[in-house]
């Protein structure tokens, strides 16, 4: 097989090959066989046709269509040896198609075309005004976690004044009235409370500071505004308290062999303790703190690309993509397609294909956009980045680590997001003063 002849275009790239003699013989013939082998006629065995009789069946119209399949094998197997490199990374994948220009006993000549990668650049990606704040984490929040995380292995001890102070493990009942009525989830028997962990309404623990076991109480509180439960916000309510126990806490000491029971890789003190929570409360606030200026990047990204075309192959796999997944959607739940689309205010598939076509075309221009950065700015991934994250989907959802590695589409899925984040922590780095 050889390249006869190359077009590139600003939207295709386009081959012309020629197989070489010796190969489209090969072909041919053993076509010829295969036919011939296969044919069966009436009053003859199949595949003892005499080859007079069998000349006027297999004919080379059908040796041609038959080859067909042969031929795109074997262009499967040497097509992409043959062309640069240059041209391997500006084709866009599924885009291929292909023509027969010639084919007789002495000559096949194939067209084959690819969409060309298009011409990306991003506009002033440096000249951003970004809202974001690195955050801080303070020792308090250490502290706390630091509390949480060693909580399952505290040692009580009744205290011996009975008295409840801050710092004390309380266990008590409590029943909690709004507008003098019972209220869902304000009741407990037997509940255990760290005073001064701030887990209950603000004013909550502060009033239980200074009883004693035995007691009997009832406070006052206001639920805050934001309250979880929005019926309750803002609400004032009153609580009847009866204390059980108020127990000392002794929290277990951080030993080598205590820290090796925790399971985290590289603790041997209780200082890199500490510093392994710094990290993880930082990397929770940070994903809050960047999710204004990612929002900010994509928009500018979708507003100031500048792309010469989009490639319709990609829009049509993101359309078909869609449509089929709707399609197998209606079919489980017994819906009729066209009731589909009317529900989303499309009159037909048509329309439904149209906007999607459009909703495409605006994600695709990001994605080259993200992409143009990526090249731009030289940002790769390194294979323990990879592992980091697989190793804590292994630990939370207790699968092993050879066995998740198989599953490729969840390792490029994991690649694009690291990929992704490594790019907008620089775009975020290198716009800071503006």
């Amino acid at each position: 097989m050889k390249i006869d002849h190359i077009n590139r275009e600003e939207k295709t790239i386009k081959y012309v090959i020629k197989l070489e003699q010796n190969e489209w013989k090969e072909i041919f013939n053993s076509t010829k066989k295969d036919l011939k082998k296969n044919l069966q006629i009436k009053g003859f065995r199949k595949g003892n046709v005499p080859d007079k009789i069998a000349s006027e069946y297999v004919t080379n119209e059908k040796i041609f269509g038959a080859s067909i399949d042969k031929i795109s094998n074997l262009i499967d197997k040497e097509f992409f040896k043959l062309i640069p490199q240059e041209d391997k990374l500006k084709i866009i994948p599924n885009s291929f198609a292909s023509k027969i220009n010639k084919m007789d006993q002495n000559d096949v000549e194939i067209e084959i075309s690819f969409e060309n990668h298009p011409i990306v650049e991003v506009k002033d990606f440096d000249k951003m005004k970004l809202h974001y704040k690195k955050p801080e984490v303070t020792n308090d929040e250490v502290n706390s976690e630091l509390k949480q995380m060693l909580r399952e292995d505290y040692m009580l001890s009744e205290k011996k004044d009975g008295i409840i102070a801050k710092g004390t493990m309380v266990k008590f009942d409590f029943k909690g009235f709004v507008d003098n009525k019972p209220f869902d989830g304000g009741e407990s028997k037997d509940f255990e409370l760290e005073i001064g962990s701030n887990t209950f309404i603000p004013g909550f623990e502060d009033q239980m500071v200074g009883m004693k076991k035995g007691d009997k109480k009832k406070i006052n509180v206001v639920f805050p505004k934001d309250y979880i439960k929005k019926e309750l916000a803002n609400k004032p309510a009153e609580f009847e308290l009866e204390i059980k126990e108020v127990n000392d806490i002794k929290a277990p000491i951080m030993d080598a062999a205590y820290l090796k029971k925790l399971q985290i890789p590289n603790i041997e003190t209780e200082n890199d303790l500490r510093k392994f929570i710094k990290n993880a409360i930082f990397k929770q606030k940070n994903l809050l703190a960047k999710k204004k200026p990612i929002e900010e990047i994509i928009n500018h990204i979708k507003n100031n690309t500048q792309i010469n075309f989009i490639p319709q192959s990609m829009v049509n796999h993101y359309v078909n993509q869609i449509i089929s997944k709707e399609i197998n959607n209606a079919k489980s739940n017994k819906k009729k397609i066209e009731d589909v689309f009317k529900s989303k205010g499309f009159s037909s598939l048509e329309e439904y294909a149209k906007k999607l076509e459009t909703n495409a075309k605006n994600e695709l221009l990001i994605t080259f956009g993200i992409s143009s950065l990526l090249n731009k700015f030289k940002i790769k991934i390194e294979e323990k980045e990879i592992d980091e994250q697989l190793i804590n989907i292994t630990n939370a959802y207790g699968i092993k680590l050879e066995e998740i590695k198989k599953n490729q589409q969840l390792i490029d899925n994991l690649s694009t997001n690291i990929l992704q984040e490594k790019l907008f922590d620089h775009l975020i780095e290198i716009n800071k003063n503006n």
